[in-house]
């Protein structure tokens, strides 16, 4: 028998420590804080997964935290700064909401009850799902999610049902008196906020439960009075971002720094939780946790606020009107720089040369968001000294920064944003290395000959070592007659005399050296061809009168001929024909050509090809140039198609240049002309599967230069396009030889390619369309 009253008590006090009725559900998941209480026990306990939940237990999730609780065959999804009772009257489990929100997924048919203040309604529900929350204007909000829900009054009275997507209030006033069955008398449902920024350590705050129906034999004897409930302190640390004019002080034309600033423009929010409702309340707030040099504040509310507070840790702590302190809470306040859209730095070179005066650097910015604008600093030292800084501010991506000293430099910029002038980190730095240059030293000059011929090359050596040189040669009276920065340029003269050549060298930044010495050159008239004497006949050899020549007159052949062969070496005899490279020409060309379209290809047509003729002609003016072509498509024997056979295109263009002549890089060649040129185009195209035609506006570049003595290759690059989006892109070489200087013939290619901006520049009017053309071509041309 003692053992069967024991094993009874033993029962009878693990029921006590599981809960105060019947097991409803279970918690399934858990993440953050939650809190768990009993009816007969006001100590909250923390609560982990797979904790049973009991009749007339309440569940409390914290901030930032979540809950699932499995409730028979229904899942119930609590949502943050939410507070829960369950209940199991007449063995239907209910769920009464003191504030915040859940989510109730029913998969299979489930009756279930829900309390709003004294309302009951009885949920039939299957494969369907709700929502209820508490709304701040004090009543309850419910949200068929998903399915169809029968809602009924508990009295029986009214049946609704809810389809998803539609929605119904339900006042939330709390029941003022007890039931005629007996019931406890309700307590007010206490407000949100008093939970939504609770920190629950330890023992939670005891909320007041709104009204259920409990029996008269369940209800619980009243309680002795316990102490006062401690105050629970929140509170948040605070990180401001500094602004543009809290760091800066602003002008017109610079920026200079403020002394560093002591304290924030923003509010500390003090805030406390009293079980007993709110009263007056001390504060004392210090730097130091033993609370020296206190700043002290009084509230009526459970919350006061700080406002522009210092930098620094703070303790604070909070009593009521027994005197008893709260446990201290801690908070700090921070100040720093964005981490969102720090720039990214970018400078057109790091080594800069001055020259002159000053020297400017382009510093471009860019960032991954929209910017008010820049701030930025330029120092002379890597750890950016104050007294050796100067600030800027710009609107612009790309700022010039002068530098009137040689040094090594250091810039960095940081962004600011255009809603509250928000000043971002610092960039990583670029460093800039000003120096002045080395004068170039003076170049040496070696002629192959001193003495030439008019029309016969005399030839130059230049010695600088990896700099540009500047040959020129200049005639008694000064005026010079030959130009050249070639490093082993040869001079063909045209008239007799005395003349003198001098040669300078040029660096990479346009620094001149001195002229070297002069080197004196005499060149001769032309030499005269002698003709072969004829051999005398004996008959007239006795009336020849035979006279007699002096010494100097029967050596001067010989004498002659040796000065040749010393002054014109064999390797200078060779006539350069290809001086003339960049003279005005005229020339006609002949090629065969070929087409490709987007729709040909689909349409599976083979590409035509076909044979050409076409003129040339370019007039140079100096610098300035004028060019012009006309080509046409000649009859189609190569195409196999009878479609693309009549293809007969015609294409007219017209070019304005613009010169300048330079050395070749790396004297590969001994000059190069680069001309930059602008034109239009007019083509037609009578082929099928092709372009009508169309009318381009084009620019490009195009390069020419000499190969040895004979030969002068080039190129060109073009771009074209049209006000209805169409483009073309154009690369062409050529390869020429010179049969005399003003004769010369040349083979060469061009590739086009082109696409349609529009229906009438397409074929059939389809989009989109693309176009190829290819040719090969030969050219005889005069030059002059």
């Amino acid at each position: 028998m003692a053992v069967m009253v024991g094993a009874t008590l033993l029962w009878l006090s693990m029921y006590e420590k599981g809960g105060a009725g019947a097991s409803i559900g279970n918690l399934t998941q858990v993440q953050g804080l939650v809190k768990l209480r009993n009816q007969r026990f006001s100590s909250w306990q923390n609560a982990g997964v797979n904790a049973v939940l009991f009749d007339r237990a309440t569940l409390y999730v914290d901030q930032s935290s979540k809950a699932t609780l499995q409730i028979g065959a229904s899942l119930v999804h609590v949502d943050e700064n939410t507070m829960i009772h369950l209940l199991r009257p007449q063995n239907l489990d209910e769920l009464s909401l003191d504030f915040g929100s859940f989510s109730l997924t029913g998969k299979e048919k489930q009756q279930i009850r829900i309390r709003v203040g004294k309302d009951v309604l009885r949920l039939d529900m299957e494969q369907a799902s709700l929502k209820l929350s508490r709304e701040k204007n004090g009543k309850t909000k419910l949200v068929a999610v998903s399915g169809r829900v029968k809602l009924k009054s508990d009295q029986g009275k009214e049946t609704t049902w809810l389809a998803a997507g539609q929605t119904i209030e339900l006042a939330n006033a709390p029941s003022k008196k007890s039931s005629r069955r007996g019931l406890a008398a309700a307590e007010p449902a206490p407000k949100k906020d008093d939970f939504e920024n609770a920190e629950l350590q330890g023992e939670a705050p005891v909320p007041s439960e709104p009204s259920h129906p409990v029996l008269e034999s369940q209800v619980a004897p009243t309680p002795k009075p316990k102490p006062r409930p401690e105050l629970v302190l929140t509170s948040e640390n605070i990180r401001h971002v500094w602004t543009m004019r809290e760091i800066y002080e602003i002008s017109k034309t610079s920026l200079s720094l403020k002394e560093s600033p002591k304290s924030v423009p923003e509010k500390i929010r003090l805030t406390w939780f009293d079980a007993l409702g709110p009263v007056l309340t001390n504060l004392e707030i210090a730097s130091t946790a033993n609370f020296e040099h206190v700043r002290k504040l009084r509230s009526t509310q459970s919350f006061a606020e700080l406002p522009n507070p210092e930098l620094g840790d703070y303790y604070w702590r909070a009593s009521v009107e027994d005197g008893h302190w709260s446990k201290t809470g801690l908070f700090s306040v921070t100040a720093g720089f964005a981490s969102e859209g720090v720039p990214t730095l970018e400078a057109a070179s790091s080594k800069l040369a001055l020259l002159k005066d000053k020297v400017t650097a382009r510093i471009r910015v860019d960032s991954d968001r929209a910017q008010l604008g820049f701030v930025g600093e330029v120092s002379e030292s890597s750890d950016f000294d104050k007294q050796h800084s100067l600030f800027f501010w710009t609107r612009k991506t790309e700022y010039p920064l002068d530098f009137y000293r040689a040094g090594d430099y250091y810039v960095r910029f940081q962004a600011v944003s255009p809603e509250r002038q928000q000043l971002s980190e610092w960039s990583i730095p670029i460093k800039l290395n000003i120096f002045r240059p080395l004068a170039p030293e003076v170049p040496r000059l070696a002629k192959l000959s001193d003495a030439g011929h008019v029309d016969a090359p005399l030839g130059f050596v230049v010695e600088a070592a990896g700099q540009s040189t500047l040959l020129t040669v200049v005639d008694e009276n000064g005026k010079t007659v030959f130009r050249s920065t070639e490093k082993n340029p040869f001079w063909i003269p045209k008239k007799a005399g005395h003349f003198k050549a001098r040669v300078l060298a040029i660096n990479i930044y346009g620094q001149k050296s001195p002229l070297s010495a002069p080197s004196l050159l005499q060149v001769l008239p032309e030499l005269a061809k002698v003709p072969l004497a004829e051999e005398p006949q004996p008959d007239k050899l006795a009336a020849t009168k035979v006279s007699p020549q002096p010494e100097s007159a029967k050596r001067a052949p010989a004498s002659l001929e040796a000065t040749t062969r010393e002054t014109m070496p064999e390797a200078l005899s060779s006539e350069v024909l290809n001086d003339k490279y960049k003279a005005s020409f005229f020339s006609m060309d002949g090629f065969l050509w070929q087409l490709y379209s987007s729709l040909q290809v689909v349409r599976n047509q083979p590409a035509p090809i076909s044979a050409g003729v076409g003129v040339n002609f370019l007039n140079w003016w100096n610098q300035w140039g004028a060019e012009g072509e006309v080509k046409t498509g000649l009859a189609n024997p190569l195409s196999s198609d009878a479609s693309s056979a009549g293809s007969n295109f015609e294409d007219l263009e017209v070019r304005a240049h613009y010169r300048i002549n330079t050395g070749f890089p790396f004297g590969w060649a001994r000059e190069l002309q680069s001309s930059v040129f602008a034109g239009v185009e007019i083509y037609k195209n009578s082929a099928n599967y092709f372009s009508d035609g169309y009318n381009l506006a084009k620019v490009g570049l195009s390069f020419h230069f000499p190969v040895w003595r004979h030969w002068s290759s080039g190129g060109e690059f073009v771009y074209g396009t049209n006000a209805d989006g169409s483009t073309k892109q154009e690369i062409s070489g050529f390869l020429h030889y010179y049969l005399q200087k003003n004769f010369s013939f040349g083979v060469g290619y061009r590739l086009h390619f082109y696409q349609a901006g529009s229906a009438a520049s397409a074929p059939e009017g389809l989009l989109p369309y693309r176009e190829g053309y290819t040719e090969a071509y030969s050219a005889l041309g005069y030059h002059f």
